[in-house]
């Protein structure tokens, strides 16, 4: 018989720890303070008995061979591991915990322990990692009571973040232009910035960079991207894998403990290898597309974008990942570059495989508010959307191949309630009164084979052919669709396909452009039935003309024809 001790470690409230703040640098340096702990950390702690976080490209000593310790997996917040003693299990923890309270305070963790016979056929390794995530991990989440941090004893001042007390002022740690009080969370979610810069561009250092722009990733909002003069508006797009938790469930199912092992790490690094190409993919579209330091656009516009110091041809690029490398990603880019790049992220997603062979698909959510907006709104609007976009899936058929969708919400002022609360009061209207109107066609495939008109292609051509640059080629047309027809469509499509139709003969329109070998009820009167319920299909189009670009990706200088 030979024992081992199972260690699982959880970190609770990740979310909050990260998007709890509207300032960039304290998002950025939470997100990497949450993976450096489950990496980095994990691995000096255990450097003692040899342990080492798991890498392809290195064999390690298993446990069985006589290894004091064996990490199964540490990554995202979460790490499972397998110790020779239970003593070495406790002291590990409690070395890692005081390294925590040290360099990250603010992050929770949940530590559970099992021992077990090795070379017991059941229950498996993967049925006792399982039990422990289900149940006592779950029954100490129930059990522990929220921490309450110290507040100051004496006069002090508080964190304008964390309301904790103040110990710096954020200029005495990154020279930054504001200045304001930090408490010591926040001082090390600021510290770790330069860290997380250098892994990011480790990250995206060998990319495909025609045009040769000398970049950075931003560390505020308003250099995200922003047009002088112009409302500024930030995306935030939160993308997440399909079926990863069944996926996860079902590796080594019925397998010995060393082969659930091997399963579960390829997985693992084969998902996170997925999720860095596609980042990659988006950058390179990005970099394709500046010239000078101007974002070049398809219709021939441009996005003049923000010089990381003044008189240097060094810019900031308008997309900056906070959190990635697992099966979900969130970043933040500018407001009219959210949608675009989500379906780039989502093309390039699907094109990777896992280890075993199987297809990858993922859901986005684009939640796109004004720069200032509540970041931890925002981006629990990408999260619902992202949902949202998962339900396609959950309504298809059994044993039909999932696939990739988006779901976007534009919040020109607030969101104010659920997105089924918006959505029922600001895009549904009368039509019927046992079937009300649903006035957004969203979410959308990315794929056409998965809808004939509710999908990324059908969108995009309405969009172009409402857009006022698109047509200004074509202005003497009598079938121009110039910018206040388009908003006075909108009004008529709220009121029906029948004011619709007398919208479209009233000014000779013929009919509505684009999807007219989809639906002739769309095209004459802007509304169709999908599962038996109304829905238009172009209000969505129009509503997202003015945060919706198409990137110029081949070669171009400025004075050149951008059309393509």
């Amino acid at each position: 018989m030979r024992e081992v001790t199972l260690t699982f470690i959880d970190t609770t409230g990740i979310q909050p720890y990260i998007f709890n703040s509207n300032r960039l640098r304290e998002n950025i340096g939470a997100s990497f303070l949450v993976e450096e702990f489950s990496t980095t950390w994990v691995e000096a702690e255990l450097k003692s008995l040899g342990g080492k976080i798991p890498d392809p490209e290195v064999e390690v000593k298993t446990i069985e061979s006589g290894a004091n310790v064996e990490v199964i997996y540490s990554a995202g917040g979460n790490s499972a591991i397998l110790f020779k003693e239970r003593e070495q299990a406790i002291a590990f923890v409690k070395r890692l915990s005081f390294k925590l309270l040290q360099k990250a305070p603010g992050i929770n963790i949940i530590v559970v322990h099992k021992t077990f016979d090795w070379d017991q056929k059941t229950p498996t390794l993967k049925d006792i990692l399982d039990n422990l995530r289900k149940t006592e991990v779950e029954a100490k989440k129930n059990e522990r009571r929220p921490s309450v941090p110290q507040l100051g004893l004496g006069v002090t001042a508080d964190c304008i973040s964390t309301r904790l007390p103040a110990v710096a002022m954020s200029d005495s740690d990154v020279g930054q232009r504001d200045s304001y009080r930090v408490s010591r969370e926040v001082k090390c979610k600021i510290n770790a910035n330069n860290k997380a810069n250098k892994k990011l561009q480790a990250v995206f250092k060998q990319l495909k960079n025609p045009n040769q722009v000398s970049f950075d990733f931003p560390l505020r909002l308003d250099d995200v991207g922003r047009t002088h003069n112009e409302s500024s508006y930030v995306a935030i797009v939160h993308a997440d894998g399909n079926s990863m938790g069944e996926r996860f469930k079902q590796c080594g199912q019925g397998k010995n403990n060393r082969k659930f092992i091997t399963d579960i790490r390829a997985l693992s690094q084969s998902i996170q290898a997925a999720n860095i190409k596609a980042l990659q993919s988006v950058v390179e579209c990005l970099l394709a597309s500046i010239v000078q330091g101007k974002l070049w656009l398809a219709d021939g516009g441009e996005i003049q974008l923000q010089n990381v110091k003044e008189g240097s041809e060094q810019i900031f690029l308008p997309f900056r990942p906070i959190v990635f490398g697992g099966d979900d990603t969130t970043f933040i880019c500018d407001g009219r570059l959210g949608i675009i790049l989500a379906k780039v992220y989502l093309e390039t997603f699907e094109q990777e495989m896992l280890a075993q062979g199987e297809n990858l698909t993922a859901c986005a959510g684009i939640s796109i508010a004004k720069a200032h907006y509540p970041f931890a709104r925002s981006y629990e609007m990408s999260e619902r959307l992202c949902k949202s976009a998962k339900k396609l899936n959950q309504n298809q058929q059994d044993n039909t191949p999932s696939g990739s969708a988006l779901d976007w919400h534009i919040a020109s002022t607030g969101l104010l309630g659920t997105l089924d609360e918006i959505r029922d009061r600001e895009y549904t209207v009368p039509l019927d009164r046992s079937k009300p109107g649903r006035l957004y066609m969203r979410p959308v495939w990315v794929t056409e084979d998965k809808h004939p008109w509710r999908n990324w292609q059908q969108f995009e051509q309405v969009v172009q052919a409402f857009s006022s640059k698109a047509n200004s080629a074509d202005s003497d047309s009598s079938e121009q669709w110039n910018r206040n027809k388009v908003i006075a469509l909108r009004e008529e499509l709220r009121a029906g396909p029948e004011a619709t139709e007398n919208f479209l003969k009233l000014y000779r329109l013929g009919q509505l452009p684009g999807l007219d070998s989809k639906s002739s009820q769309l095209v004459q009167g802007g509304w169709d039935s999908d599962e038996g319920n109304p829905i238009c299909g172009y209000f969505d189009a129009i509503e997202a003309i003015d945060f919706y670009v198409q990137l110029k990706t081949e070669n171009a200088s400025p004075g050149e024809d951008m059309h393509e």
